[in-house]
């Protein structure tokens, strides 16, 4: 009888004991819930020590549709699926991104690689609130065109964070590209550029959303810019996964009229 009581005793402690931010203090006593995983607390959950880590890295996967092939610059209904990767030491940072894609243009299918992004960038905090970040980087030729003409491109950015008083911040960057593509007799190549200028609001540790204009150059000669105008949501389960959705709207004929992109990430 001592045995059954006692092992209901523990199984009440373990289902009933929850301590979100994961600092070892149960969050019924908790008074400064959310505090980063990697701070030292008090008995009441409060930091007392902040521990910087000197690396942080983390991985994305993501699922996306839009009525464009970009790559191609065909309507299409194209799905694709990508991973990216981070890592970050101190204010350096390493960013890998590779999407595969399967659109349906009119009877035929077509499936394949996107171009594969690798980027370094620099993260300077002027202040607690302006950050910029700079960086480079290189396209690699994983889409194919068929015509055998693929050539790595190189890049160049950047973007900033201004958060105000209150919870709302604001954000934008603008980046160039060197397109190193040979031309063919379909196809005149140039260089490209984008510029993206947007509102953010972070109302607590786990949700923020954001609304912001982008702008893109195409690659081919004679064609629009792709504009859109983006809606974002994202939502941090615990300290170290987290879901993102973004939502597009086409503003002129070469952008996709629709366009959605769910993630779901993990930091270390």
């Amino acid at each position: 009888m001592y045995k059954v009581v006692l092992i209901l005793l523990i199984a009440t402690f373990v289902y009933s004991y929850e301590d979100s931010d994961l600092d070892g203090v149960e969050d019924i006593s908790d008074k400064c819930p959310q505090t980063p995983f990697s701070d030292l607390v008090d008995q009441r959950g409060c930091s007392i020590k902040s521990i910087d880590k000197m690396v942080y890295f983390d991985i994305i996967t993501g699922i996306g549709y839009s009525k464009v092939n970009y790559s191609s610059g065909q309507r299409a209904d194209t799905f694709s699926v990508s991973f990216q990767s981070d890592v970050y030491i101190k204010d350096w940072g390493i960013e890998l991104f590779a999407s595969k894609y399967y659109s349906k243009i009119e009877n035929n299918t077509e499936n394949g690689f996107d171009d594969t992004m690798l980027d370094i960038f620099y993260k300077y905090a002027f202040s607690e609130r302006l950050t910029v970040s700079t960086g480079a980087g290189v396209v690699l030729p994983t889409y194919k065109s068929g015509y055998d003409n693929e050539k790595t491109d190189y890049s160049i950015f950047a973007d900033f964070e201004y958060y105000t008083n209150n919870p709302m911040y604001i954000f934008g960057g603008a980046g160039y590209t060197w397109i190193r593509d040979s031309n063919t007799a379909m196809f005149k190549y140039q260089d490209t550029s984008n510029f993206y200028l947007g509102l953010g609001y972070t109302p607590d540790f786990r949700n923020s959303f954001s609304f912001s204009y982008n702008q893109n150059s195409s690659i081919y000669k004679g064609t629009d810019n792709i504009k859109t105008v983006r809606g974002g949501y994202s939502y941090r389960v615990d300290t170290h996964w987290f879901i993102r959705a973004d939502y597009d709207y086409g503003l002129n004929d070469y952008s996709s009229d629709h366009a959605l992109l769910l993630r779901i990430g993990y930091g270390f």
